[in-house]
């Protein structure tokens, strides 16, 4: 075929089929059309001559030789094909002319024979070739029969037909063939399991078969086989069929992430080294009906491990890199050769950029902010750190961080919203943060978090001698593993604090595709109502019995997507920062979660997480995203104009007076006197104060502790407001019960109180609409060493030793609230008249008509 290909006006149509046989499609003549071997045969003049020339011809490109082949026992003249692999650049650029694959060529490759041939074989092949089937026509008649008689064949051991036709790219080698097959199965869906390919060769082409492997799917049936063969015109054919099913598959246990199939669906959602990101993988996979078998940790790996590489890879990467580092280069020249000689608002870069290809950092600040590390020294801190993404077509991320603090004066803020959806506002002290220091990464990594940490405590260290690791009692963030890591290594002793609300927004969406509503309902009410509990055995006891029922109640994926929030943590690391009740702690794990904000583990005030600086990103992100989206270099001149004008009012003098503090300077009249928190079904301390003959509280004295605890009624009822409500000595004595015990004894104690009840079943149910009378519907003020032994580092410090702590939200939010101060006037600590009083609006009297006529006319 390739002779006569070349020289297609000598050759005759029986020399082309010869030529064929001999050089691609077998080991000769003797390969191809081969009756009983040894029989007598008249050879053709023409047909010898014609599969002469043509052995010659491909001799003198280097394809192969005439030698003697071993064929069914017989020996026989046949051409001996070169391994491809082997042959001249010449050789390949010839077969490349004439469109002929590489797999096509490696097709019958013979070994040739050891002993000498039998005269007058090859003669007697070719006259039988020619005697019965004449002209090119019937030879090709012949080969398209046995190709689709190898079909037919197929399709009765194979059901399904994946696809049948001339690939849309070309299929050259056998690596463009493993190319177009992952790629069809991937498209088909067929190929989501983990399946091992396999090459073999067959008489009229190659094909692959596929298995999936026993530990990647379990129970599997499914098989597939695909073959590649040459048509008659010289165009490629691929058949791919499969059988059976696919089982159960198995979550990555060490091998390669994702199958070859899910490889090829993300590549095609995300092409031309376009940035990944976790939300997208999830819909590439969806929509190719492949099912995600990766935990979110391991998501999230990859994305960073590969949106890194691609920037390195992208054309722009270095570009864009060595610009960044040489406007920060420019920067650092003109800026102020010291902090003294800078102006307040000057923004100056802290240190030369951290470039290299597909890596950049650098951080800045300015004397104004960097002042709000002043009144810090020698008193706890809780810092919030984020990081905003999608501000630069780089894929880089603006990282900030402060001080959590509350705000010295009062202001309108939103408390609650009603049944109809309508806010419900008043004046207090809220938290705000107080911004010391940002910076530029290419990644939200745990390496530039931890570079970026390492500065902030170097920077404090050396102008204000603030030591930031022993001082920071709590690390505010959104649940990015990356800040925790970072957290662990520079902020060890630092309590880690995720943001509720960000959990909250992702378990809502979440569970209306994994719960139904019934499941849906009672898994949010859960997290609502054991977010404020006191203790963490407390918690963990309560979690303790929710996940087994939905467990049993075939939530198995509720529960797996729970337990990336609330995990099971050893006893010994949470030992590190609270004083659990060993001797009653019989199990050696608890289920703990980040964002639990219980008041014994807890810096009242601090719960409002990272909303804090969550308000403060919302104002500027849009700003720096639209002027500098798509020139990164611009964000320090963009962050200036900032600093100079929008944020000048935050920012601290040198000679200013600072505190920086959670508690509140003095108390809101809110809680103190007046009816605002009628609304929110409150009560103030006044109110409290006035029904206090009703018995509203009750006193409970612990000796073990050596703690005194006052019950009251925090919210109110459908019968009467909670400061009128007269509080049982039963139900102060279990909720007090609750909090001390631990183990099988607060097992029992729940059981004994209601929260737990056997069900017809004789499985054991949590009610929760009793826990939420306990813990919600009442509160508990507690005076004593109990607050101090349990999170000693925080309750024994000179700021916080001698105050109590209430288990209501509004302390956990506020750091004040109205049980407070009424168990504190009625201990006589405080004198209620003297605090600050609620006043009253006085609407301006209306004029008389006639005045207002007379008025009007003048």
């Amino acid at each position: 075929m390739l002779a006569c290909r070349h020289r297609a006006k000598s050759c005759n149509s029986s020399g082309v089929f010869l030529a064929a046989g001999g050089s691609l499609s077998g080991p000769g003549v003797a390969g191809t059309l081969s009756g009983v071997p040894g029989e007598p045969l008249q050879a053709g003049d023409r047909a010898a001559r014609a599969y002469a020339e043509a052995v010659q011809h491909l001799t003198e490109r280097g394809l192969g030789q005439e030698v003697d082949i071993l064929l069914q026992g017989h020996v026989a003249k046949g051409f001996a094909k070169q391994p491809y692999w082997t042959l001249a650049p010449a050789a390949r650029k010839f077969l490349q002319e004439l469109h002929v694959p590489a797999w096509s060529f490696s097709l019958h490759m013979y070994e040739p024979a050891s002993k000498p041939a039998e005269p007058g074989v090859a003669e007697e092949l070719l006259s039988r070739l020619e005697a019965s089937l004449g002209d090119t026509a019937s030879v090709a008649g012949c080969v398209e029969g046995e190709v689709t008689h190898m079909r037919t064949q197929q399709r009765r051991g194979y059901g399904e037909v994946l696809y049948d036709g001339t690939p849309d790219i070309p299929v050259v080698t056998s690596k463009d063939f493993y190319a177009f097959l992952r790629k069809e199965l991937a498209k088909s869906g067929a190929g989501a399991a983990r399946v091992r390919l396999r090459e073999q060769t067959t008489t009229h082409g190659r094909s692959i078969t596929g298995l999936c492997g026993k530990w990647r799917c379990s129970g599997c049936t499914w098989k597939m086989l695909a073959t590649l063969t040459l048509k008659q015109n010289g165009s490629t054919n691929v058949l791919i069929s499969c059988d059976g099913k696919h089982g159960e598959q198995e979550q990555p246990r060490g091998t390669a992430l994702w199958t070859r199939a899910e490889a090829a669906a993300i590549e095609r959602a995300f092409p031309g080294g376009a940035l990944l990101s976790a939300k997208g993988i999830r819909k590439a996979l969806e929509e190719a009906k492949m099912g995600l078998k990766c935990t979110s940790l391991q998501i999230k790996q990859f994305v960073s491990r590969e949106n890194k590489k691609r920037r390195s890879e992208s054309g722009d990467a270095g570009t864009s890199v060595q610009g960044l580092k040489n406007v920060v280069s420019s920067w650092i020249d003109k800026q102020s050769a010291s902090w003294v000689d800078a102006a307040l608002t000057e923004l100056r870069v802290l240190q030369a950029a951290d470039c290299a290809a597909g890596h950049c950092f650098f951080a800045w600040s300015c004397r104004g902010f960097l002042n709000n590390l002043k009144g810090i020294k020698n008193r706890l801190v809780c810092l919030v750190v984020d990081g905003k993404q999608k501000i630069a077509t780089t894929g880089a991320v603006i990282a900030s961080v402060g001080v959590l603090c509350s705000s010295e004066t009062p202001r309108n803020t939103t408390l609650a919203r009603d049944t109809e959806g309508k806010k419900l506002q008043a004046e207090l002290r809220t938290n705000t943060v107080q911004l010391v220091m940002q910076a530029y990464m290419d990644a939200e990594s745990t390496d530039n978090f931890v570079r970026f940490f390492q500065l902030l405590c170097d920077t404090a260290q050396a102008k204000f001698g603030v030591s930031l690791p022993s001082q920071v009692l709590q690390m505010h963030s959104d649940f990015s593993d990356s800040i925790e890591a970072a957290r662990r290594k520079v902020f060890p002793k630092a309590r880690p604090c995720r943001d509720y609300p960000h959990m909250m927004r992702a378990v809502q969406g979440t569970l209306s595709k994994k719960a139904l509503e019934d499941w849906r309902a009672r898994t949010l009410h859960a997290l609502r109502c054991t977010r404020f509990l006191p203790t963490a055995e407390l918690f963990s006891a309560v979690w303790k019995l929710i996940l087994p029922e939905l467990q049993a109640a075939g939530k198995g994926e509720v529960v797996a997507y729970l337990k990336e929030y609330i995990k099971d943590v050893r006893k010994e690391v949470l030992e590190k920062k609270f004083s659990l009740r060993d001797g009653l702690l019989a199990e050696t794990t608890l289920l703990w979660a980040d964002y639990w904000s219980g008041v014994l583990g807890t810096h009242p005030g601090s719960a409002t997480g990272t909303q804090t600086i969550e308000a403060f990103h919302s104002f500027w992100q849009e700003q720096i995203r639209r002027k500098a989206r798509s020139k990164p270099g611009e964000v320090l001149l963009r962050m200036q104009g900032l600093y100079q004008k929008e944020w000048k009012a935050h920012m601290v003098a040198d000679s200013a007076t600072h505190r920086a503090s959670l508690w509140p300077t003095e108390p809101d009249p809110l809680f103190v006197s007046g009816t605002g928190l009628h609304r929110l079904g409150q009560n103030s301390a006044e109110e409290y104060w006035a029904a206090r003959q009703k018995r509203n509280v009750q006193k409970v004295e612990d000796k073990s502790t050596n703690a005194t605890f006052y019950v009251l009624r925090a919210q109110k009822t459908d019968k009467e407001e909670p400061a009128q409500a007269n509080v049982s000595e039963a139900i102060a004595q279990r909720i007090v019960r609750l909090i001390l015990l631990a183990g099988p004894d607060l097992d029992a104690a729940l059981s004994e109180s209601g929260v737990v009840r056997q069900v017809d079943t004789g499985a054991w149910k949590l009610d929760l609409a009793s826990l939420d009378l306990l813990f919600n519907c009442h509160c508990v003020v507690m005076i004593g060493d109990l607050p101090r032994k349990y999170y000693a580092r925080l309750y024994n410090h000179a700021d916080v030793k001698d105050k109590a702590a209430c288990t209501c939200p509004t302390f956990g939010q506020r750091a004040q609230c109205s049980h407070v101060y009424y168990i504190e006037a009625l201990t006589g600590q405080i004198d209620l008249r003297a605090l600050p009083q609620k006043q009253k609006r006085v609407r301006p009297k209306k004029r008389p008509a006639a005045l207002q006529k007379a008025v009007t006319v003048s």
